[in-house]
């Protein structure tokens, strides 16, 4: 299971605040450019967190690392990050 947490965590599956933000603005639809004006950092910077996001869900993509989180959750929702 993937948790919420704060980036000084250090546990591999453990999403990090920014990690966290960028799943939840995926959740919504938003493109990785979008995700970065919303932010206030470079693409590059959204790929990296989302490429982190899939990596530690173990999933294929990012709509597979969402429904993942969301499937943890009993459907409810993405928490908020912590």
């Amino acid at each position: 299971m993937v948790t919420w947490a704060h980036a000084t965590d250090n546990n591999d599956r453990v999403l990090t605040r920014r990690e966290a933000e960028v799943t939840i603005l995926a959740s919504f639809g938003l493109t990785a450019e979008k995700t970065a004006k919303v932010l206030g950092c470079a693409i590059t910077t959204v790929r990296v967190h989302r490429r982190q996001v899939i990596r530690k869900t173990q999933a294929k993509n990012m709509t597979h690392a969402v429904a993942t989180l969301m499937r943890q959750t009993d459907g409810r929702s993405l928490p908020k990050p912590g």
